[in-house]
């Protein structure tokens, strides 16, 4: 059946071709989007850490640098050399951060366009990007802790079980309870940095539960307005 709007004829297996073409395009840019994201997180996070080793290393050790570098001018130039390029990434990552909330038509909220100009701010971006390495190293470390702990409260109860069976109910109840506060501060957490970033999504594989609605309901409203 042919639908004629504004003096066009549109076929139903035209539509789903040009949704199928719109929504590849859509996913070429945030994948490039993506990339020079994670290129920019990669080469910020090493130049930091270079310049934490050098400042260290002065600090600590005075003159080390001339000697490392055979060169006081070089001692002297390392620390800007990196500083520089250092925070000159963080507009560019906020500028693909900022293109890739535009494609997946994230919303403009009072606090996502105060964070555009300020991420725009070197040295904003990077506190935010190194804030999220020591998030994730805390979380790992808690993680860690807690099969510890869950490896030796298993062994300790299977023994204390002979004795007596509501010590290892209240020890599974316990785990159950840790459980889910775990779990409720990990949700809560990627919901808080959702909202202080530029877009909802940095990692467009790993967070297709998010690309995928959104730029469905992108072309829904391109298909609309067509229609």
């Amino acid at each position: 059946m042919l639908v004629g709007v504004r003096g066009m004829c549109y076929h139903p297996a035209m539509n789903g071709s040009r949704s199928a073409a719109d929504s590849e395009v859509i996913i070429g840019r945030l994948r490039r989007l993506a990339t020079i994201w994670r290129v920019t997180y990669i080469f910020q996070m090493i130049l930091l850490m270079l310049l934490t080793i050098a400042v260290a290393l002065e600090v600590s050790l005075p003159g080390v640098l001339v000697l490392l570098l055979r060169s006081e001018v070089g001692a002297q130039l390392l620390i800007p050399c990196i500083l520089v390029p250092l925070l000159a990434l963080d507009p560019v990552a906020a500028t693909v951060e900022l293109r890739m909330g535009r494609q997946l038509r994230a919303k403009r909220t009072p606090l996502r366009r105060l964070l555009t100009v300020l991420y725009m701010v070197p040295g904003v971006m990077l506190f935010r990007r190194s804030l999220l390495v020591l998030l994730a190293d805390l979380w790992l470390n808690i993680i860690i802790v807690g099969l510890v702990v869950w490896i030796v409260g298993m062994v300790t109860v299977s023994l204390l079980m002979v004795v007596t069976e509501p010590v290892g109910i209240a020890f599974g109840q316990a785990v159950d309870a840790v459980d889910r506060l775990l779990n409720g501060a990990y949700s809560r957490l990627r919901k808080t940095l959702r909202e202080i970033a530029l877009s909802p999504a940095s990692e467009i594989e790993s967070d297709d539960n998010i690309t995928i609605p959104l730029i469905a309901a992108q072309l829904d409203v391109g298909s609309g307005q067509a229609v």
